[in-house]
């Protein structure tokens, strides 16, 4: 019994290395057979999260105001040159990793009270470019802010006394990972590239990487530093930020 409980421990610590090696090494490290694979690449972006990262930052950097700010995103090439851009993060690191872009999923929400212009644009155009897959959800009204007083609603602008019509983004995040897990555990791609911010995103990322599935963060500047750390790799793309730029 005891030789049979020791055989038990040596087959699950062989099986605890294996799966830990795997975690760890470069996507096309090269297999026992010799022959290296293309590393699938998916590019998933957070369309609102890089868009108004990308303004705020730039607008500092230039001096002007934020609000009278716009960074023009090349939505069109967006991926393949984030692909570039992460390929190229990791060399001299030791994980030297030929990245193969196969598509961009563009995830986003749109204001219902704007006529519909937005997401014609993200449906009718944006999603019509090769390699790009866009999903597009209305923004939810949101709930006034109450006086801190009186505690009623403040529906008007106490400035310029227009009404208050605040929407928000609903299921935008949740959708965007829900695809991140299961396209990655249908083995639809070897290494996937996230901009995104939000934290509540490491648990899916962190069980990908348990699986052997590589999770690349791009970010700018400090934001999502939190989700940053449960991904394999990650790097800045506010250095580079002309590249994505539509000139």
């Amino acid at each position: 019994m005891a030789k049979k409980n020791a055989k038990g421990r040596a087959k699950r610590m062989r099986k605890n290395r294996s799966k830990k090696a795997a975690q760890n090494q470069p996507p096309n490290a090269i297999p026992k057979n010799g022959v290296k694979k293309p590393v699938r690449t998916i590019v998933f972006i957070d369309y609102w999260n890089l868009q108004l990262s990308l303004q705020h930052e730039d607008a500092k950097e230039q001096g002007v105001p934020g609000n009278a700010h716009r960074f023009n995103v090349d939505w069109f090439n967006v991926g393949s040159k984030i692909t570039q851009q992460a390929e190229n993060s990791l060399k001299g690191t030791g994980a030297e990793t030929n990245l193969s872009y196969q598509e961009t999923r563009i995830y986003t929400s749109a204001n219902p009270n704007d006529n519909g212009r937005f997401k014609t644009w993200v449906n009718n155009t944006l999603n019509r470019q090769p390699g790009i897959r866009t999903f597009c959800l209305d923004r939810k009204p949101k709930r006034h802010n109450n006086c801190v007083k009186c505690h009623k609603p403040i529906d008007q602008c106490p400035h310029c006394k227009e009404p208050i019509n605040a929407t928000q983004e609903k299921g935008v995040d949740t959708l965007l990972v829900t695809d991140l897990l299961t396209l990655g555990l249908d083995n639809s791609y070897d290494v996937a590239i996230l901009i995104s911010q939000d934290s509540d995103m490491k648990p899916s990322v962190e069980h990908l990487s348990q699986k052997g599935i590589k999770v690349i963060h791009a970010g700018i500047k400090h934001f999502g530093a939190d989700l940053a750390k449960s991904c394999w790799s990650g790097f800045d793309m506010f250095p580079n930020r002309n590249d994505i730029r539509r000139t």
